[in-house]
This record gives C-alpha cells, sequence and structure tokens, in this order.
C-alpha cells in the first residue's frame, strides 16, 4: 500500500460502516522501534468526508 491508492474498510467504525471508500494520503511509522505497526491516514469518502488514521488490517486495497 502507499501514498494514492483507493481503498475501502475491512472493519466498522463509528461513521465509517464496513466497505468505506477513501484515498490513502501518508503512511505513518510506529515511534517506537519495538512495535510492529504501521498507521496509514486517508482520505475518506461520502457523508462524513474527512482524514482517519487505520491500520493496515483494517484497510484493503481497490486500485493502485
Amino acid at each position: 500500500m502507499q501514498a494514492g491508492d483507493l481503498v475501502r474498510t475491512t472493519e466498522a467504525r463509528i461513521g465509517y460502516p464496513l466497505g468505506t471508500l477513501g484515498l490513502v494520503i501518508s503512511e505513518q511509522l510506529p515511534r517506537t522501534e519495538m512495535a510492529n505497526y504501521t498507521l496509514w491516514t486517508v482520505l475518506m469518502f461520502g457523508e462524513r468526508a474527512g482524514e482517519r488514521r487505520w491500520l493496515r488490517k483494517e484497510l484493503e486495497v481497490v486500485s493502485g
């Protein structure tokens, strides 16, 4: 996954139902070397449009 990819949520969150589309804006690496996750900032589409951070496991790439 990289900036510019179109993604779909694989888990529902408050205000963002399962399958909501978004555009990946940036990648944020963890603050410590011991953490093994990456946060992705995604510009969400739809009624509650705006930026939101997601874990990789909560997103699937649609195109990109």
